[in-house]
């Protein structure tokens, strides 16, 4: 669901303040975190590129073409016959001009044609950065924008004027590389894994630059909000793979985070019913009952997943990226109960049904029995990666109980 926005190689910085500057009508965070996400994956790409393209331009490839030009007082070139013979009784310049064929070299290849649409997109993207320039990815974006403005200027990429689609010129660059055709094969083959993995392109990339991706995460230091991001999205993974483990279908999904508004993130199906999960999206949960005095607005309440089964009760997940050490956690519970009030109308009647997960140095779980069968579930996930068979029992356990209460 991120990889699109991955990419990155460690990249030395100085340890100041990072992070995207705060603004007071920022509200969603999970847009703020595909941004800040993005912006990453290509400060660290251009980074990359900065080792990789002089490799390129110290070879160039090229594509001879046969010119006829004129060359006066001197043959500069090789003499056109024809056209000399033609032409020599109406010669009455002076000097004469000579008609001769010429062999130029122009760069408009495919291959150099896709340099220069990569170091354009890259350009733009970098310039749409807007990390504060007094913090190190600030800086980093800076001086990177200006690079490939100045790489744009120089031969042999000023020269090239051929436009294409990137994945035309990707297709035409790997079938000239197998054919030993642009004589730098080693150059332009770096260029195009280096394309796979910018665009993340799973076909093209490697086992080696799905290595790159995914360092692309820690390519700067991260803030608490940044890591509370990435565990609520690992959370939303999880519980896919649980509902699939439970007997339900995949129908379509996951869609990408950044159009998680127009619908769930994935669709299954059990049973003859449809199953949708819902990412950070109050939607499924209806209006709220609480609303404001003052205006009239409704109290919001956007859960970090919210799982639907036509015709039955909801279920709201929340993941917390905190460190627990008891069996229950008052100040969450409590808050998760308070849906249960606020959005009465779809979640009261037929028992709430919810669970909270957190880290933890052991896996646990715990649950909260409450009217009309209502159970909202505490889970504990062990950062021991060896444990994790039985976090997925943990949420097995609480999709089965959901999905039979459902039926």
């Amino acid at each position: 669901m991120v990889a699109t926005y991955l990419f990155a190689q460690s990249v030395e910085l100085q340890p100041t303040a990072t992070g995207l500057a705060d603004r007071e009508t920022e509200t969603d965070e999970t847009t703020r975190f595909l941004r800040e996400l993005e912006a990453r994956h290509v400060i660290a790409c251009a980074d990359r590129l900065k080792d990789i393209l002089p490799l390129t331009e110290r070879n160039p490839s090229d594509c001879p073409l046969l010119t006829r030009q004129e060359s006066k007082g001197a043959i500069r070139g090789r003499l056109d016959l024809p056209r000399y013979i033609a032409n020599r009784y109406r010669q009455l310049s002076f000097p004469r001009a000579y008609p001769v064929l010429v062999n130029e070299h122009p760069p408009q290849t495919p291959e150099n044609s896709l340099v220069v649409q990569a170091l354009t997109q890259l350009a733009s993207q970098l310039g749409r950065i807007d990390f504060p320039r007094t913090t190190a990815e600030g800086r980093a974006s800076l001086a990177l924008y200006n690079w490939t403005r100045s790489r744009l200027r120089r031969w042999p990429w000023s020269e090239v004027t051929r436009l294409d689609s990137i994945e035309q010129l990707q297709r035409e660059t790997h079938h000239r590389i197998r054919k030993r055709q642009t004589g730098n094969e080693q150059g332009y083959q770096l260029i195009a894994e280096w394309v796979a993995e910018w665009q993340v392109d799973l076909e093209h990339i490697g086992g080696g630059g799905i290595q790159r991706v995914e360092d692309g995460l820690l390519a700067f230091p991260t803030s608490e909000f940044f890591w509370n991001k990435v565990f609520e999205i690992w959370c939303l993974r999880e519980v896919a793979a649980s509902l699939e483990r439970c007997g339900c279908t995949l129908q379509s999904g996951p869609l990408p985070l950044h159009r998680r508004s127009i619908g769930p993130i994935y669709r299954f199906s059990h049973k003859s019913a449809d199953v949708e999960v819902w990412f950070q999206r109050q939607r499924p949960l209806g209006q709220a009952v609480w609303s404001y005095a003052a205006g009239g607005k409704g109290f919001a309440g956007i859960p970090d997943i919210v799982l639907t089964r036509s015709g039955h009760r909801r279920m709201v997940i929340d993941a917390k990226l905190r460190m627990v050490t008891t069996a229950t956690r008052s100040e969450e519970t409590y808050k998760m109960l308070g849906y249960v009030e606020n959005f009465r109308p779809v979640l009261g009647k037929r028992g709430f049904e919810g669970l909270l997960v957190f880290l933890g140095d052991g896996a646990a779980c715990t649950q909260l029995l409450g009217p009309q069968a209502g159970r909202l579930t505490l889970t504990v996930v062990d950062c021991n990666l060896a444990a994790r068979e039985i976090t997925e029992q943990h949420f097995d356990t609480a999709m089965s109980n959901w999905l039979a209460e459902s039926t």
